[in-house]
């Protein structure tokens, strides 16, 4: 893996980790319910009774959560570089495609 891969998925992760966090915390905010994953790590954190300053428990929570992003950005990485994988995924949109095709046919036949 080349560096500029590596820069791509650091990029990615930070987004992907900040949209999907900005995200919940607008339903969270609109629905007054707990969505906040960095806030539920950080409880999570402290029902495991870690010695860390509850200021150290809410870092690592944030740390953990971009963590667990870039995992889920890493393994799309490795499935997408898989052509196997993408050829997969673009018949699957092609067939989609046509199945709606198809039924569109269908119900105008119909009517």
């Amino acid at each position: 893996m080349d560096i500029y891969a590596i820069l791509q998925i650091l990029i990615a992760t930070i987004a992907a980790t900040s949209a999907m966090t900005l995200f919940s915390y607008a339903v969270s905010a609109s629905f007054r319910e707990l969505y906040k994953e960095p806030v539920l790590l950080t409880f999570l954190l402290k029902q495991l009774k870690i010695n860390v300053s509850n200021k150290g428990k809410a870092t690592l929570a944030w740390l953990l959560h971009y963590f667990i992003g870039f995992i889920f950005v890493y393994t799309y990485h490795l499935f997408m570089g898989e052509s196997h994988f993408k050829f997969i995924l673009t018949e699957c949109i092609s067939i989609r495609k046509h199945m709606r095709n198809y039924w569109n046919c269908r119900l105008d036949d119909t009517i």
